[in-house]
């Protein structure tokens, strides 16, 4: 077998020569400039941090990195197809993307083959095996090596020239917490050449949705861009057979994509007010004030600037200031009444309604039917990677995260 972790590394960068002339590039603004008309019906705001580090050496004065760049970006909600197309524009280089992307978004054939036909140019379609049902194991590995072959296919000379985009499953069809983290990424971000292996940039971006926050009937997203950095392949151990390297080696890239979305990861007057709520219920205690809903969330918001652990710290910006924590809390409440979570009485109180926030929908449908629960495991899976914010769940709410189950 070949010992990647011996071979000489080359970071590939290619231009891309007169790229603002070519169809895919007005494509792609045509698509950018369209959702940015379209957002503004759906989204209360979009707010995205790290820009300066598409340029060298995160500098903002420094020219943008050269492709082909391998952009990691969690994928949150349907909302991503409107949220994020029109911050393309703003970036300092214009990514000429080729988007890896499932083949059945529609769930309805005939559909299927029109978007899949239409976005051909700008993307490499694969099948979710993982995700599919009724089929042998001999079928499944079929369609594993087709989605391998057209992963590879993207380091071909008609395509290496293009950046990526692999928009992995963050919390997509999920419970909010963190999906576990597929080979495609790891797949498109190395290859071994002429005795070299030669890896991307990789950028990874965290994704967070807030819709208890927002103002009702709209969301919030929340776009993190890390520094760049680069596949380095696991230590190889004398005597591992080529398949066990190989599912060690996409492990550790798995993981690190994992620590990256955490650390990536926004805190949100959704997550942090979730909380309050699932750990007063959990106490039996059914009922509160919204005095003592906002000295709760105002301690864990204080208790979260004072991290210093080392990793990055995100928070949702208007919470920094009076207005925007009014509005935001406002909106918070009226949500809570708006999805049933909670009723009013005369004595002012807000009393739960624990069967609506226990209650466990599809993950398909989840973030949609539950939205405040959805919220609140996001805040407990990153609680349960990160140390100091799980000691926040213990000491601001009573709540242990460590050995709780997510449902």
């Amino acid at each position: 077998m070949i010992r990647k972790d011996e071979l000489e590394r080359k970071v590939v960068e290619v231009e891309f020569p007169d790229a603002e002339t070519t169809f895919h590039y007005k494509f792609t603004s045509l698509i950018s400039g369209t959702m940015r008309r379209i957002r503004p019906f759906f989204t209360e705001q979009v707010y995205v941090n790290g820009r300066e580090n598409l340029r060298e050496n995160s500098d903002p004065d420094a020219p943008a990195i050269k492709g082909s760049l391998l952009f990691i970006i969690g994928h949150e909600s349907w909302w991503d197809f409107i949220d994020l197309p029109p911050e393309w524009s703003t970036l300092p280089r214009k990514p000429m993307v080729k988007v890896v992307a499932r083949d059945d978004y529609a769930h309805f054939l005939p559909l299927d083959y029109l978007i899949n036909k239409f976005f051909s140019p700008f993307t490499v379609t694969i099948k979710r095996t993982w995700n599919m049902e009724g089929l042998s194991e001999e079928e499944k590995e079929k369609i594993r090596q087709e989605n391998n072959d057209k992963l590879g296919s993207l380091f071909n000379p008609e395509n290496i020239k293009y950046d990526r985009v692999i928009p992995s499953e963050s919390s997509t069809r999920k419970n909010g917490a963190f999906n576990k983290i597929r080979s495609g990424a790891w797949r498109v971000s190395h290859r071994v050449n002429d005795g070299k292996l030669e890896v991307l940039n990789c950028v990874f971006a965290g994704n967070t949705l807030d819709n208890m926050a927002s103002i009702p009937g709209k969301h919030l997203t929340f776009l993190n861009i890390g520094k760049t950095s680069q596949y380095y392949p696991a230590e190889y151990v004398v005597g591992e057979s080529e398949m066990g390297y190989t599912r060690k080696d996409i492990k550790k890239f798995a993981k690190e994509i994992k620590d990256k979305f955490v650390d990536l990861h926004t805190f949100t007057l959704g997550q942090i007010g979730g909380m309050f709520i699932l750990s007063n219920s959990a106490k039996a205690n059914h009922g509160f004030s919204k005095y003592e809903l906002l000295t709760e969330v105002k301690k864990a918001l204080e208790t979260l600037h004072q991290v210093k652990d080392d990793r990055p710290m995100y928070i949702d910006p208007e919470l920094g200031n009076s207005d925007g924590f009014d509005k935001r809390f406002d909106n918070f409440v009226e949500n809570l009444d708006r999805n049933g979570y909670t009723t009013s009485a005369s004595n002012r109180k807000l009393y739960i309604d624990k069967e609506r926030l226990l209650k466990i929908p599809s993950n398909k449908r989840y973030k949609k039917e539950n939205p405040l629960r959805y919220l609140t495991n996001k805040f407990i899976d990153v609680s349960q990677e990160r140390t100091a914010i799980g000691k926040i769940a213990r000491d601001v709410f009573g709540f242990e995260v460590q050995g709780y189950k997510i449902s």
